[in-house]
């Protein structure tokens, strides 16, 4: 993740790119297809992740106090908001009709 930075009251008049925090993403996902009967087709699939951020750059401001180039907000929006467990579950149907194989989902 990169910031384009642009903030005249504290950087000046000068706009740079930043690289962004690092995040650790550790998971599994998967997914099963079964076929039920002849014409009803059974699909789910699934995604359980844990994320955090591993870094949180800095500059060194004039009093050499270091300044977050990235809130807490950032790290929220890319860890913290991506829910843990995610899944779906689908059903298709599947019919003859006349020569050809409808599908119906």
């Amino acid at each position: 993740m990169q910031l384009a930075i642009f903030d005249p009251g504290l950087y000046g008049n000068q706009i740079f790119t930043a690289n962004g925090p690092a995040y650790r993403v550790r998971g599994v996902e998967g997914d099963l297809i079964m076929k039920a009967t002849e014409h009803l087709t059974v699909m789910s699939s699934f995604a359980w992740n844990s994320s955090s951020q591993q870094t949180a750059p800095t500059l060194a401001g004039n009093s050499g106090v270091p300044v977050s180039l990235f809130s807490d907000q950032w790290a929220w929006q890319y860890t913290g908001a991506i829910a843990p467990f995610q899944g779906n579950i689908r059903i298709a149907t599947t019919f003859p009709s006349s020569n050809t194989q409808a599908t119906g989902r």
